[in-house]
């Protein structure tokens, strides 16, 4: 399998939310940069040198900078049941369109510094980001 970075889309004013109990509530403003991944893999076929084979996108959602707007520890996150990030990107015609991501998939999560996640089941996002 092999991953390739397609592109980085800077991001601006962005803030993370978390979902605890039927709360949504915000949990800072922060600095997002999206990196669009593209995963494939490489056929061989009998006779041929083969092909490659789109396997998937994916989009990871980077947060840094991060200004809270409570205290974030274990205890405060072991209670939460989703994180989403809304932000805003310009498209390529220079209109900023509003995105949400929801249900994120924590990948990293540093409380000292960047936090990281995957975008997973918005296929149609996912898409719609790799054409911008």
């Amino acid at each position: 399998m092999i991953k390739t970075l397609v592109k980085t889309l800077k991001a601006e004013n962005s803030e993370l939310f978390v979902i605890k109990g039927s709360q949504r509530l915000l949990l800072a403003s922060c600095q997002v940069k999206l990196h669009v991944y593209e995963f494939s893999q490489k056929v061989t076929a009998i006779g041929t040198n083969g092909y490659q084979l789109k396997v998937n996108t994916s989009v990871v959602v980077e947060c840094s900078d991060l200004e809270t707007t409570r205290n974030v520890d274990a205890d405060f996150l072991k209670d939460v049941s989703r994180f989403e990030v809304v932000t805003n990107i310009q498209r390529s015609d220079g209109v900023f369109e509003r995105i949400t991501f929801d249900n994120l998939h924590p990948f990293e999560i540093d409380l000292h510094g960047d936090w990281e996640f995957e975008v997973i089941e918005q296929y149609d996002l996912v898409k719609k980001l790799a054409a911008f």
